[in-house]
């Protein structure tokens, strides 16, 4: 068996940086659901399949406690362990499949045990090894994340998928791996043309034609991580939280933190959880980012930068033009962690500071941060 275990690696993952994940969001969502858990101040943290680190370096960077973190990946984890050397977070990071990684005998209890995609993209005994962990590994009153591609919203992809994977495999007198660096285009030149027969299902299937016809504007990095994995498994939640039973879990709520109903379901609890109802209350400086084809609608990034500004407050609002939740294009990938870099930059007080001997005032020491733009 390959090391790789059907896993594309031709390319190292996009890196991004994914909130839903960090301790304080899954505190928030859980008390939003009427749910008490035990995620401590200083919580045991393990994200499995972490990527190029960035989620899980900022969250050990951000919050007391131990953080640890899995990745198969030798590239992912040596991306990892800069952004640590960096930092200087808490973190404890191994280049491990998760079936040896589990076997560890210094594992310690985790009071978080988070995943981000990864279930749609690795081998039913993978999912099985990580159904393990999760029982055997996490405290009692503890929380999983397990985010994941579901049906039914994905069905109409699986057909798209196909054709990639079948246009991937086209090859002329040679045998093609899975990371064969020219996969992805041709995978996307085959889609492509028989998008361009206009089949009658992308006729009748429009968000599979609307999947099809802007695949070709993503990063080639995503696409390839996204549907060329040798495993793809797209679960009903019934399935998944049938094998989430065995592990003695139980749902909690969607890690979006809806509340389960439009506003005029329950008043209340949409006033008990508005930033917007408490924006007199925000003492941080805040950068507001949204996009004009977001799901969430910018009107509430709007909304919120008004009150934030008519209370006083440091705020500012940035909307990227032409852009989903996730920025796709990077050119503005970059520039959103320039804005994100910038603003804190302009507003954490530096962290480097010397007491004198002799008990005066703490004088800053020299800071490499860079200064703000003008």
């Amino acid at each position: 068996m390959q090391w790789t275990d059907g896993y594309y690696t031709g390319t190292e993952y996009t890196s991004g940086y994914y909130p839903n994940l960090a301790p304080d969001h899954l505190r928030f969502v859980c008390q939003a659901a009427g749910v008490r858990c035990r995620i401590p101040d200083q919580p045991t943290y393990l994200e499995l399949g972490f990527g190029r680190g960035v989620s899980v370096n900022i969250h050990a960077a951000a919050n007391a406690g131990v953080f640890w973190g899995v990745d198969f990946n030798p590239a992912h984890v040596a991306h990892a362990e800069r952004l640590a050397e960096a930092s200087g977070a808490d973190v404890v990071l191994s280049e491990e499949g998760f079936a040896d990684f589990c076997v560890r005998p210094d594992l310690p209890m985790f009071d978080v045990i988070a995943l981000h995609g990864v279930w749609s993209w690795i081998s039913e005994a993978n999912r099985r090894t990580i159904l393990d962990l999760i029982r055997l590994r996490l405290r009692p009153g503890g929380v999983a994340y397990v985010s994941y591609n579901a049906q039914p919203g994905w069905s109409a992809l699986a057909p798209v998928r196909h054709l990639l994977e079948l246009g991937r495999d086209r090859a002329v007198g040679a045998a093609v791996g899975a990371d064969d660096p020219g996969g992805v285009e041709r995978a996307l030149d085959f889609l492509q043309d028989v998008v361009g027969a206009s089949p009658r299902y992308f006729a009748e299937v429009k968000p599979a034609a609307t999947l099809a016809s802007g695949l070709p504007k993503k990063s080639r990095t995503y696409l390839a991580h996204e549907y060329l994995n040798a495993d793809w498994h797209i679960p009903w939640f019934a399935e998944v939280a049938a094998g989430m039973a065995e592990a003695k879990l139980s749902f909690v709520a969607s890690a979006q933190g809806g509340l389960g109903g439009p506003p005029w379901q329950d008043v209340d609890a949409y006033r008990q959880t508005s930033p917007y109802l408490r924006a007199d209350r925000v003492t941080a400086p805040l950068l507001l980012l949204t996009a004009d084809l977001d799901f969430v609608a910018p009107t509430q990034a709007e909304q919120m930068f008004s009150a934030l500004s008519r209370s006083g407050k440091t705020a500012r609002l940035v909307t990227f033009w032409g852009e989903h939740h996730h920025a796709w294009s990077p050119a503005n990938i970059r520039e959103r962690y320039r804005l994100i870099l910038d603003w804190l930059d302009q507003t954490l007080p530096d962290p480097d500071v010397t007491v004198p001997a002799s008990g005066g005032p703490p004088t800053p020491a020299p800071s490499s941060r860079r200064p703000p733009p003008p």
